[in-house]
């Protein structure tokens, strides 16, 4: 990361901490993901280090960064500027907008996103780093257990439905949450990049329910309408 990371970094702690004290000395960058996890952003763990307080006590810090690729090729090619703009308004508008309203009656399980906005620095997103609380990712080609299954359904099952319960409780509220989103995906723009995935999502899917009793046939059915 260059010296701009570095101060942008620091005002970010500052306003996250309310601690205009804090001195940003030293940054180190290291990648998050492993090469083949094909993720539209660059993820990074950033390690700081610095002072604060009157005395300049030494301290650190570790946050997440999420940056879009250097090379405006990828960045076409994959969509990666629409996609980004949404996980911004997701961290920036509708994440905050569900806390407004159910904080204190269903669990978030989001980082603390310390920076996501439109208009200053639109290309980097700033997470708290859940590794310190003893997270990790998990590998990907073993995939989850059924706990882990679990509790991921479970969160998603929870995210729709405060979607839907907002949309009743303020439709307001909910209205300028949906609106600062956009569709990227089923577009059709988009129409050359994701329909060859969807198509091959479609076999796999149709291939994992094949059977002989017709357990399947139901879900088989439902798959064919859409090929």
């Amino acid at each position: 990361m260059d010296q701009e990371d570095k101060q942008f970094l620091q005002q970010v702690l500052t306003s996250a901490e309310d601690d205009y004290t804090i001195v940003i000395t030293n940054i180190e960058a290291s990648p998050c993901c492993k090469d083949g996890e094909n993720y539209m952003a660059l993820v990074s763990r950033v390690k700081l280090t610095g002072t604060r307080g009157q005395n300049k006590q030494e301290s650190s810090w570790s946050v997440v960064t999420k940056k879009q690729p250097a090379s405006l090729a990828r960045r076409e090619m994959f969509r990666c500027g629409p996609v980004f703009r949404n996980e911004t308004a997701v961290y920036k508008t509708v994440i905050p907008t569900f806390q407004r309203f159910f904080n204190n009656k269903v669990p978030f399980p989001f980082p603390k996103c310390l920076h996501a906005d439109h208009n200053i620095r639109n290309d980097l997103i700033v997470l708290e780093d859940l590794g310190t609380a003893g997270f990790s990712m998990t590998n990907r080609i073993q995939g989850l257990d059924f706990d882990h299954c679990q509790l991921v359904l479970r969160g998603l099952a929870s995210f729709h439905a405060m979607s839907l319960a907002l949309k009743v409780i303020d439709l307001n509220a909910f209205m300028k949450a949906r609106d600062s989103t956009k569709e990227v995906i089923y577009i059709e723009e988009a129409r050359k990049l994701f329909s060859v995935s969807m198509e091959n999502s479609l076999k796999m899917a149709t291939e994992s329910l094949s059977n002989k009793d017709g357990t399947f046939d139901v879900a088989l059915k439902t798959l064919d309408r859409f090929k």
